[in-house]
């Protein structure tokens, strides 16, 4: 008994990730999920049911209007989330499932000066990769702290 806990205990050990290899803050998304979730270098994705003005099961008109309408409040749901990140948003992708009563929007987030919004762990990297350009001499102080001053916003919110 020993023997196989031991082999079980290598067996499963040997394939852990460790620390740096795991992200801890961009997780895998579930359909089942509701809200906006990170996917990773700006780019998130908005997930709800959808409400119905009509049965789902009706002309495509009215599926047509359905999506419209849900659309409509998505596209309101992900402003209001990219003007709390004091950030631009561009829609990238729409997607909507009529068996499930669901949708999807993908959108990126940009901050002011054009770069990607990151989401605490990517602005944390990010911050300290800048830091070192500082330290080399490659960026000026003025250049950094224009840099530092949207990731701290990030990484303090």
């Amino acid at each position: 008994m020993k023997k196989l806990f031991i082999f079980l205990f290598i067996s499963f050990s040997s394939f852990a990730q460790d620390e740096k290899s795991i992200n801890l803050n961009i997780k895998e998304v579930k359909d089942t999920d509701v809200g906006v979730f990170p996917l990773g270098k700006g780019a998130f994705v908005y997930q709800s049911y959808m409400t119905s003005l009509y049965d789902f099961t009706t002309t495509p008109k009215r599926k047509n209007a359905t999506m419209s309408y849900n659309k409509k409040k998505g596209i309101e749901e992900v402003a209001i989330y990219a003007k709390d990140k004091y950030a631009e948003h561009e829609i990238t992708n729409t997607a909507f499932n009529f068996t499930s009563f669901r949708m999807k929007i993908f959108f990126n987030l940009k901050n002011e000066d054009g770069s990607p919004y990151l989401v605490r762990e990517e602005a944390l990297k990010e911050l300290k990769q800048i830091k070192e350009l500082l330290d080399l001499g490659i960026i000026t102080q003025e250049e950094f702290d224009k840099k530092a001053a949207i990731y701290k916003r990030v990484i303090l919110n």
